[in-house]
């Protein structure tokens, strides 16, 4: 499968498992891990506020990938059962910046690329926010420098205390605009442009030895970025291109399908079976700051609240189960096998 196409399917089978578990009593699900290393403490009573009954509720999955990333959701009428909620309901997040749509096809998914622009370079590099509203923010965040190498086991989770609404500055591209912008580097070389870009930097949650090269790598584009004072710690990266991500999620959501601050929502975030406990508490700590930046949490909240985290093989045979013409033949006590591509 297309490593694009595989994201988003991902995305749209980790929102159905989600759905059709929240009111059949597996809900507690939510409070243990989809694997066994990690304890779940991401859950949260949600606020009276935030289940009017007048308004929809949202699922929303997220799949954050090692080359594309995607986004799934499927919304709810006041009083709508989950679990008949139909797979030909989800729909995937698009209209992602700069999208080439390559042979006319809008993409359901979008590069996890990042590429931090000096600011001499953000009045003629792309404007994701053009024509969008001015509320998005366009002030820079500017962090010091907190050392070399990749953070210890030891380290206390990353916390956030600049509550600011604004997003990552205009002089950070991400998505397709990466692209668009080492196509046209103006007065910066493209040696220079290409030394603050970022790839595949969820491998920075992966301590797996078969990683080690492409961390290493990575970490000196980190310390370049740092460098430029724009990230404190390795993992802003993460927080960065989440934050970016996830204010396109709202805007679509907003602008196509209805969605405003007084529909509930529920997270669901999809996992590989093997990451660390360390590496799922970062990625929810991402996240939630992520989601303050964004508009969809409120700025008081340090974690995640209706957060489900699902591993992405149960996500992909859930998805398979569920829409396959040939479940039927399933029974009891088979053993079927899934392959994770990572």
């Amino acid at each position: 499968m297309n490593t694009s196409r595989r994201e988003s399917s991902v995305a749209s089978s980790t929102t159905l498992r989600a759905a059709s578990v929240t009111q059949s009593g597996v809900s507690s699900r939510a409070a243990t891990i989809a694997f066994e290393d990690v304890d779940m403490m991401d859950i949260d009573p949600p606020s009276p506020d935030t289940l009017l009954p007048s308004n929809k509720k949202f699922y929303i999955a997220v799949d954050y990938g090692t080359t594309y990333s995607a986004v799934s959701f499927v919304s709810l009428e006041p009083g709508e059962d989950p679990e008949k909620v139909k797979p030909d309901r989800i729909k995937n997040i698009t209209n992602y910046p700069k999208d080439p749509r390559v042979y006319g096809h809008i993409a359901r998914e979008v590069p996890t690329e990042l590429c931090y622009l000096n600011p001499s370079e953000q009045h003629n590099g792309p404007n994701e926010n053009r024509g969008w509203p001015q509320s998005w923010g366009n002030g820079a965040e500017q962090h010091g420098d907190s050392g070399d190498g990749e953070d210890s086991d030891d380290a206390p989770p990353y916390e956030d205390n600049e509550f600011e609404d604004t997003a990552p500055s205009d002089d950070l591209c991400w998505g397709y605009m990466v692209q668009d912008t080492l196509g046209r580097p103006n007065r910066t070389s493209l040696a220079e442009l290409k030394r603050g870009c970022l790839r595949r930097t969820k491998l920075l949650l992966d301590d797996s030895e078969h990683t080690k090269t492409v961390r290493k790598d990575l970490l000196i584009a980190i310390q370049h970025v740092k460098g430029m004072k724009r990230i404190k710690n390795n993992e802003d990266v993460i927080r960065d291109f989440l934050t970016k991500l996830f204010r396109h999620v709202k805007h679509e959501l907003e602008t196509n399908h209805g969605y405003t601050d007084q529909c509930a929502v529920e997270f669901i975030l999809c996992v590989p079976p093997i990451w660390s406990s360390k590496a799922s508490r970062t990625m929810h700590n991402a996240m939630a700051t992520a989601l303050r930046k964004s508009g969809f949490m409120r700025r008081s909240s340090t974690s995640i609240p209706n957060l489900f985290i699902v591993s992405e093989p149960e996500a992909a045979a859930t998805f398979i189960l569920t829409t396959s013409p040939s479940n039927h033949r399933i029974r009891v006590r088979n053993q079927p096998t899934t392959c994770h591509h990572y």
